[in-house]
């Protein structure tokens, strides 16, 4: 600002002389600031702040201007703030301070359905099959102190020995069929899980560990490993491929005719799945058998009986179980064998295992909780499933219906007059490998199928069980097995009809 002054001096007499004088007024001096914010760090938004500022010749504005240090798409940042007082004259001052917004709080978990973090939830199976109805995950509920939404992802983890996987259904343990209360299975027999017939070695096995495992395709396999009830350091593991089970009705509604097997006439078959017992399978001998290998085929090969899963399936007793028959073909301590076996086991279905189930519940800002818990599949039954069948000896043999519909098996029910075994074919005939020889019965009965040398001597047993009245039977007849020479083949029912035939072995 300038300022002209006029001086003006004068004497007594009125004589005077003026000048002038030019005065300028200059504001240098800044603004200062009487009160500024600090430093802010704060979760979500930023406080509001209090700024003045005063000037000696003016008054003094504030303006903001701000520098972005870094900044994200979940509303954290942190700003350089720069404060800029200015008087009129255009003198100014700036005061800076920092802004940071950063959201570090977790979200918080506010309803979990009644479940508790860390909590289990106990799952037992519905039926002797193992059948377990997973509960549905927890439905979480959080809150966020800065974001609206919070993001839930849910991980599971299957535990166990027996937990089911992506390509298994579930698993049972087979055990040793228990005995009834006289202490022998329902067919008078000690207890056993296999049996060999026309077999050098030991006949009957015990049960020592397995596993059966069940394929979601609906195949499944077996594992045993026994042991002879003779030398228990003798045995043979078996590893049996089941293919696709089937239950009664699909059984029965397949080509050709197809049929079970009750030897004690305990269960109810059309509750039982029915498998066929695939080439692949095996029996490897261990211990004393070391070096013994025996591939297995399903018996009978025309497929009428099939390999039995369920309650009183297993021939022994009502328990939940399995039995199946088969070929065997093999050499056993370096020679080379043949014949038929049968295996048989109560199974546990119901077996624990566990789901982890963790959640985690992420903000935008990366911050999270964890929520967890345990499905306990327990290993047990909704409720006791104990047999409802009794062991009683006196229970009929059933074989499914018999000629004339009395349930009667192997006894005169009325039919045996004429009553004789029929042979319908052995092809080929002479034979270097397999024979097939084709027969039926006239009714039920029980049927053994013997193959004699030309010295009338035994050399083994091809097939032993009883047969359902009209259907033909198939039985395989190993004379790769067998030297040169002639042969006879008995066919012996237990009402005493028979049937004898030659047949020719050219190897």
């Amino acid at each position: 600002m300038q300022v002209t002054v006029m001086f003006t001096a004068t004497d007594a007499c009125g004589n005077a002389t003026s000048t002038s004088a030019t005065f300028t007024v200059l504001d240098t001096v800044a603004p200062e600031f009487t009160q500024t914010p600090g430093d802010q760090s704060n979760e979500c938004e930023e406080s509001a702040y209090t700024a003045t500022a005063s000037d000696a010749c003016s008054a003094a504005s504030i303006t903001e201007s701000r520098e972005v240090i870094s900044e994200d798409g979940c509303g954290n940042y942190e700003h350089l703030v720069t404060l800029t007082a200015t008087d009129d004259c255009g003198n100014s001052a700036d005061y800076l301070f920092t802004i940071i917004v950063n959201d570090t709080t977790a979200p918080v978990i506010e309803d979990s359905e009644g479940v508790e973090d860390g909590g289990i939830v106990v799952v037992c199976a519905e039926d002797i099959w193992g059948t377990v109805v997973i509960p549905d995950a927890l439905s979480l509920t959080a809150s966020d102190n800065c974001a609206a939404d919070a993001t839930v992802t849910l991980t599971e983890n299957y535990v166990g020995e027996y937990a089911p996987a992506d390509n298994v259904a579930n698993y049972c343990l087979p055990n040793s069929p228990a005995t009834m209360e006289d202490g022998l299975t329902c067919d008078n027999f000690a207890v056993h899980a296999a049996r060999l017939f026309n077999f050098p070695g030991d006949e009957f096995y015990t049960l020592a560990g397995g596993l059966m495992t069940n394929y979601v395709d609906g195949t499944g396999q077996i594992t045993m490993e026994v042991v002879s009830t003779e030398n228990p350091n003798a045995g043979w593991t078996f590893e049996i491929d089941l293919n696709e089970g089937l239950n009664w009705q699909d059984w029965i509604d397949q080509p050709g005719t197809q049929s079970y097997k009750s030897d004690c006439g305990l269960g109810d078959h059309t509750e039982w799945m029915y498998y066929i017992l695939q080439n692949s399978s095996t029996a490897t001998g261990w211990g004393d058998y070391a070096g013994s290998e025996l591939a297995l085929s399903h018996q009978p090969s025309n497929g009428f009986f099939g390999f039995q899963v369920g309650q009183g399936a297993n021939n022994k007793n009502a328990n939940h179980g399995y039995s199946g028959w088969f070929y065997y073909i093999g050499t056993f301590e370096g020679a080379d064998v043949m014949g038929t076996g049968d295996v048989f086991a109560d199974i546990d279905c119901s077996l624990p295992w566990g789901i982890e189930r963790e959640y985690t519940v992420t903000d935008c800002s990366g911050n999270s909780s964890t929520f967890s818990y345990t499905v306990d599949v327990n290993g047990m039954t909704c409720a006791p499933i104990d047999p409802t069948l009794d062991g009683n000896d006196e229970s009929d043999n059933g074989w499914g219906d018999d000629a004339i519909g009395d349930d009667g098996i192997g006894e005169d029910d009325g039919s045996s007059e004429g009553h004789k075994v029929k042979l319908l074919g052995l092809t080929p005939n002479p034979a270097n490998d397999i024979a097939l020889l084709t027969f039926m019965s006239t009714a039920d009965d029980q049927v053994g199928v013997h193959l004699y040398n030309s010295s009338g001597m035994l050399v083994m047993t091809l097939w032993e069980g009883q047969v359902f009245a009209d259907i033909a039977l198939t039985i395989e007849v190993p004379a790769s097995t067998l030297q040169s020479g002639l042969y006879q083949i008995q066919i012996l029912s237990a009402n005493g009809s028979s049937i004898t035939t030659k047949l020719m072995v050219g190897n």
